[in-house]
């Protein structure tokens, strides 16, 4: 079999992690506080390797002051060595190399470093010219974990361990996102998706004994949920772990008689009469969304779309770059596609996305392959459908909706990408590793993203098993040609359909107006007084399935547009 190419990211590079040799960042002080957060840390190419579990350290955080206005950047030698000496110094990303920051603490006596990122979710951060002189452990946390920490870190009442999770403790099984096998999509449409022959993936995970005894008996399950009901749980039989040892456990697969709607999706384990000395890492939640999109990353339940959590670019990239989402489907003729969804940022701090061309494009392709195992190296892509966007606001870490000219039918059996191409070499395209598709591409051989820069076509993504932060919006191919239109101006609702919330743009249009909406047979279901502010927000959760009719009417100005209610 083939190994899968794929590319490193200058926004989201990965450590080549071991899967035995996780590190970990677990507060222990204060009590509000405690437990285990998402963290990604320093690869090889810095001066130690942190997955030794030599270089792990516990202390106390302070954050660092360079003398700067931007003070905590790092980015100087630092003004309070006597504060950061002998603990773990706390720094934000931004304006210079990680590695700099790193060394400018160490320098001043810190034992360990924590980068805290300004763009979300954390990326592994490389070394740059200084990270290999670099002793001391490095990891960086989100934005929000940063913002939860701060006031406690200044107050001086945060210790936190960082480092391997090998041998820290007696008894501990556990795994971490890399290690369990996820969704195959965390939202696919309903249409496709009707039951569990059409909609099925395998559930399993590699279980490890980081502990220092062996372990007999222990158990792993997985359980499906919906709102507050079980829907399924399947559980292994007990397996003997001995210490330092792994295995890989097959739960079967995940298939239910109907869908629809948000469903979670937990894997835990659990020792045979001994108590589990670190519980953080025991069990994972995940979840999936049968609705109206296509989409691989985690999803926002109100929106329906994935949510914006930063983005990545190829390393090197100078003139922009094309990221896919791929689909096969063997009833995607029930679908009709009418867009997608996206988010941009910038490379450079401070600089404004308005005016940005980025461009959609829906291809086959038309090879013959099986999977990721016969992909061919330069594969021969059928350019179905294009549309062009232009950013009209700097809307940094958004996502955004870019409508194709005219929705199209999909074919059955039939393999798709859709991409998203920016032609500006300072912007990154959304991106996200909070799920890691490599166990499941592992065990399916199916693409999932795939990059393409001027370097090459790269079938297997960037390095680390994430996934385009990207949702292809469908409708019902039986709706294809229901025009959405208004008599003075073109209305594009989104989501479309929808599970719940509708968001009309108005661009012009605010005060109060008369809203009518009707079903297909004519009946009247919701007619109210609505207040408009350049776009108005439906709750659409009372109404059944089923296309509806809106009729907007203020001062002598009346709109009339299409939403399809799929839950």
């Amino acid at each position: 079999m083939e190994m899968k190419r794929t590319l490193l990211s200058a926004a989201l590079l990965t450590a080549g992690i071991a899967a035995n040799a996780q590190v970990i960042m677990d507060v222990q002080e204060p009590p509000g506080l405690q437990g285990n957060y998402t963290v990604t840390w320093a690869g090889t190419d810095w001066g130690i390797d942190i997955t030794d579990p030599i270089y792990a350290v516990t202390d106390t955080l302070a954050i660092v002051d360079d003398g700067t206005a931007s003070d905590s950047l790092g980015c100087n030698a630092l003004i309070n060595g006597a504060e950061i000496a002998g603990k773990i110094a706390v720094v934000y990303r931004g304006t210079c190399e990680f590695g700099t920051k790193a060394l400018n603490a160490q320098n001043a006596g810190a034992v360990g470093v924590i980068i805290v990122n300004n763009q979300g979710a954390p990326i592994v951060p490389g070394a740059g010219a200084d990270g290999s002189s670099v002793t001391i452990p490095v990891v960086m946390i989100s934005t929000d974990d940063g913002a939860l920490l701060h006031d406690e870190i200044v107050a001086g009442n945060v210790v936190a361990f960082i480092g391997s999770i090998q041998g820290l403790y007696g008894d501990d099984i556990g795994f971490f996102k890399n290690n369990v096998i996820v969704p195959s999509y965390t939202a696919i449409p309903n249409d496709v998706a009707q039951n569990g022959s059409e909609f099925n993936f395998p559930l399993g995970l590699w279980l490890f004994n980081y502990g220092t005894n062996d372990q007999v008996g222990a158990t792993v399950s997985a359980v499906v949920r919906q709102g507050g009901s079980t829907l399924l749980t399947m559980t292994s039989d007990p397996t003997d772990i001995l210490a330092g040892d792994s295995v890989f456990v097959d739960l079967g697969t995940m298939s239910l008689s109907s869908y629809g709607g948000n469903y979670d999706l937990t894997y835990s384990c659990m020792l045979n009469g001994v108590l589990d000395e670190y519980l953080s890492n025991d069990s994972l939640e995940l979840g999936f969304s049968v609705g109206s999109v296509i989409a691989y990353t985690p999803i926002d339940e109100n929106s329906g779309i994935p949510t914006a959590s930063g983005g990545a670019i190829p390393t090197g990239n100078t003139e922009g770059f094309t990221l896919c989402n791929y689909f096969n489907d063997a009833n995607a003729s029930r679908l009709g596609v009418t867009g997608m969804y996206f988010s941009l940022s910038s490379v450079t701090s401070g600089d404004d996305l308005t005016g940005t061309l980025v461009e959609i494009e829906c291809f086959e392709i038309t090879d013959a392959f099986t999977g990721l195992s016969d992909f061919p190296a330069d594969p021969v892509l059928d350019p179905l459908h294009t549309a062009e966007y232009t950013f009209t606001s700097d809307a940094q870490n958004t996502q955004v909706f870019a409508p194709f000219d005219e929705a199209f039918q999909l074919d059955d059996n039939t393999p798709y990408l859709f991409c998203v191409t920016t032609f500006d070499a300072n912007n990154r395209i959304g991106y996200n590793e909070l799920l890691n598709y490599t166990l499941y591409q592992d065990n399916t051989d199916r693409l999932v993203t795939t990059v393409q820069d001027p370097t090459g076509f790269y079938e297997g993504g960037f390095v680390g098993g994430g996934a385009g932060s990207m949702a292809v919006q469908t409708i019902p191919a039986s709706t294809i040609g229901i025009a959405e239109n208004t008599s003075d101006q073109e209305v594009v609702p989104y989501p479309n359909p929808t599970t719940r919330l509708v968001h009309i743009p108005l661009s012009g249009r605010n005060g109060k107006a008369t809203l009518s909406v009707s079903d297909l047979s004519g009946r009247v279901v919701k007619d109210v007084e609505v207040t408009l502010n350049n776009e108005l927000v439906m709750d659409m959760d009372g109404l059944s399935n089923g296309t509806y009719l809106f009729r907007l009417a203020q001062d002598g100005r009346s709109t009339s547009f299409r939403v399809v209610v799929s839950k």
